[in-house]
């Protein structure tokens, strides 16, 4: 028995094909991973005011926060507002591509100005770093985008 080619089949044929292309679809979008920036983002997302008076107290420095990568030593230097001051932090390496490779650097009651990191573990590419510290009064936060090649 021939099956006959008409419209009806035809209309039939491309049902299919749009629904057999839609779950293939689904089945890809599920089988990829979203990672958020944090685990609790949207709870941090409610706290956003408190960021942003920690950016401005940083901008309200005397000088900025200096950055300098030097092969696989990073070094910070804080403005001279923290000389002789004891501040805690952590320096985090966000990396927005893979957040397997995030690092985090907490230093406690240092009062040097100049901070070292060593990257001796960091693979190659694009990280963001997130400097937030406390002295004894404020809380300030910094961001900045660092490239490793």
């Amino acid at each position: 028995m021939k099956i006959k080619f008409n419209w009806g089949t035809g209309i039939i044929l491309v049902i299919l094909l749009f629904f057999g292309t839609l779950a293939l679809r689904i089945y890809i979008a599920y089988q990829r991973t979203v990672d958020l920036v944090e685990k609790d983002y949207y709870p941090q997302g409610l706290d956003y005011q408190q960021e942003i008076d920690r950016i401005q107290n940083t901008r309200n420095l005397s000088s900025p926060i200096k950055v300098d990568l030097d092969g696989i030593k990073l070094s910070i230097t804080f403005p001279v507002d923290f000389q002789g001051i004891a501040i805690n932090g952590e320096l985090k390496l966000y990396r927005p591509s893979d957040p397997s490779l995030d690092l985090v650097f907490p230093f406690e009651n240092d009062t040097s100005q100049s901070k070292i990191f060593q990257l001796s573990e960091v693979k190659k590419g694009k990280y963001v770093i997130q400097l937030s510290w406390s002295d004894s009064a404020k809380k300030y936060f910094f961001t900045q985008d660092l490239y490793i090649h």
